[in-house]
């Protein structure tokens, strides 16, 4: 390559060469923001917002479970019948699938399932959907006019829907093992 100068405005002189090595360098810098950071920052993102809800769930439990399973707290399940089931009734245009004791069932058992899911990147985007949508449930329902308090949530797991996992996840070990077995066979 030529060297070809090009003035700027006021009269200094470019090289194309020294624009095209600033150019190279701050291409390299991206891929490797794209390669190291941003693997990290996905895996970061989903361990934060999993925590969140990891840890509502664990709160519903008894910490002695005399059956063995899981046993959800009575003074937890109760919160569905007097605070949760009549927010959604006040605030919602239809009334909730389930009765309170079931909700409280299927939201702790979500709470436990969806969040270790997500953090362990299997099934990513459908476990960060379906926590997107409990916390729209509990934005717009349970507890109206709380943005400020999910607003996080909601960026994060809508980010995570749209962007997937990314490369540390199981989804991603998953597909390029299954992509290598089906190019073998």
């Amino acid at each position: 390559m030529t060297d070809i100068t090009i003035s700027d405005s006021g009269g200094n002189d470019i090289s194309r060469r020294a624009l095209s090595k600033a150019r190279d360098m701050v291409q390299w810098k991206i891929r490797a923001l794209e390669t190291f950071v941003a693997p990290l920052t996905d895996l970061g993102l989903r361990v934060a917002v999993g925590l969140v809800f990891f840890k509502s769930g664990k709160s519903k439990l008894l910490p002695n479970c005399e059956n063995g399973l899981i046993c959800i707290d009575p003074s937890k399940a109760n919160l569905f019948e007097w605070e949760y089931i009549p927010n959604w009734k006040a605030n919602a245009p239809f009334a909730p699938p389930f009765d309170a004791a079931t909700m409280a069932s299927l939201t702790t058992w979500a709470e436990l399932i969806l969040p270790a899911l997500l953090i362990l990147g299997l099934g990513g985007r459908l476990a960060a959907f379906s926590l997107l949508i409990m916390s729209l449930v509990i934005e717009f329902w349970i507890y109206p006019g709380q943005f400020h308090e999910h607003w996080y949530w909601i960026a994060i797991l809508a980010a995570l829907v749209a962007r997937g996992p990314g490369v540390l996840s199981g989804d991603h070990v998953l597909k390029h093992f299954l992509l290598k077995k089906s190019k073998k066979g």
